[in-house]
């Protein structure tokens, strides 16, 4: 195994306590929440005085990572609701982007210098 293979395996499943903005979309309109930590497979999220929404519910996410010019979109599905709480547990449906594990492997990691390349080859093909 490389080492950019171990780093990307290491990131899979490492949750990173961040707190990010989080926009979310569902048929009730936009509702804004705060990360707890975030993940290549998901995240938790506090929501901000909105109603949770059920386990199994499709919504849209929208946050930004430092490192992207354009807001990360990911769809989402309701994993956990917290009883009694504002939290709840999304995983990603379709996955991140490779732009976009890469930013997350740069604010996990805390280093200026990592190239793209180190964790995925040339994935621009």
């Amino acid at each position: 195994m490389t080492g950019s293979q171990a780093r990307a395996r290491t990131l899979r499943g490492e949750r990173i306590p961040i707190a990010l903005v989080v926009h979310i979309h569902d048929t009730h309109g936009v509702t804004h929440a705060t990360s707890v930590n975030v993940s290549l497979g998901g995240m938790q999220l506090l929501l901000e005085g909105a109603i949770a929404p059920d386990v199994s519910d499709r919504i849209d996410l929208e946050f930004e990572l430092p490192e992207l010019d354009l807001p990360v979109r990911v769809a989402a599905e309701v994993r956990w609701v917290a009883s009694g709480e504002r939290r709840v547990g999304v995983c990603f449906v379709r996955g991140l982007r490779p732009r976009e594990v890469w930013a997350l492997a740069r604010l996990a990691r805390g280093l200026a210098q990592i190239a793209p390349t180190e964790i995925f080859g040339n994935w621009n093909r």
